[in-house]
């Protein structure tokens, strides 16, 4: 097969057709914690550093999240979910403009988890399963119901 610049794709035998590349992700998404809240910017606001908490799931803006193919949760505004550098090992997460840094990037895995590209032994969690709690970086454990998110 051979490809020209105006992505048409052609065979030997005279057929042709044309290629669109998409990218892939799943497109208002909710995340929901085991308490039954989701994730949300909070508020509603768009700022850099706007904290990422648990609140009621109200189909909001601000609880619809895209997954994308290269681990970016994408959310208000088309700003990212971000762990930016703490000197502690509980790190909060905030909203900031989408770098593809590697401190924006995650994979959802089959047991639920928001793991931390960057550092695979860090798992997205809420501080608490109540209104407003932070949802923040923290180390990953296998049994630990906090650290399960469902997407519908």
């Amino acid at each position: 097969h051979q490809t020209n610049p105006q992505r048409h794709v052609s065979d030997h035998f005279g057929i042709q057709a044309s290629l669109e590349i998409r990218e892939a992700g799943r497109a208002g998404t909710n995340f929901r914690a085991s308490g039954g809240r989701c994730l949300e910017a909070a508020g509603g606001q768009t700022a850099d550093g706007t904290a990422i908490q648990l609140f009621d799931c109200n189909g909001t803006l601000s609880q619809q999240w895209t997954l994308r193919h290269t681990g970016e949760l994408v959310g208000l505004a088309g700003k990212c979910l971000t762990v930016p550098r703490a000197v502690s090992s509980v790190l909060p997460t905030v909203l900031a403009p989408c770098r593809g840094a590697p401190t924006q990037r995650f994979d959802y895995t089959f047991s639920g988890q928001l793991r931390a590209r960057s550092n695979p032994n860090l798992c997205l969690e809420p501080a608490m399963t109540t209104n407003r709690a932070p949802v923040r970086a923290v180390a990953c454990t296998g049994n630990n119901q906090r650290q399960r998110w469902s997407d519908d």
